[in-house]
C-alpha cells in the first residue's frame, strides 16, 4: 500500500520540519475509495515509527495536529 514515501501523491515534510509544518498530502488522482485507508496507514506509520509529533515544530490548531489534504472532491470533506 502506497505511503507517503512510496506514493509521490503523498507527501511528508523533511526530517527537520520547518516551523509550524503540518503533514501534507495530495489525494488527486487517487481512488476514491482508498485515500481514507491509505491516510489512515500512513498517519499511523508517521505517528508511531516516525513520531512526527514529537517536533516542536509541528504545527498543532487548539492542541491538536494539522494534517493538510488538498485534491480531495467537496463531497468527501467531512
Amino acid at each position: 500500500m502506497p505511503s507517503c514515501t512510496s506514493c509521490p501523491a503523498f507527501r511528508m515534510p523533511p526530517k527537520r520540519l520547518p516551523d509550524h509544518s503540518p503533514v501534507r498530502y495530495d489525494v488527486s488522482g487517487v481512488p476514491t475509495e482508498r485515500i481514507q485507508e491509505i491516510i489512515e496507514k500512513d498517519w499511523n506509520h508517521l505517528l508511531r515509527e516516525k513520531r512526527v509529533l514529537n517536533s516542536p515544530n509541528y504545527l498543532r490548531e487548539d492542541g491538536k495536529p494539522v494534517v493538510a489534504i488538498w485534491g480531495a472532491q467537496p463531497s468527501l470533506v467531512h
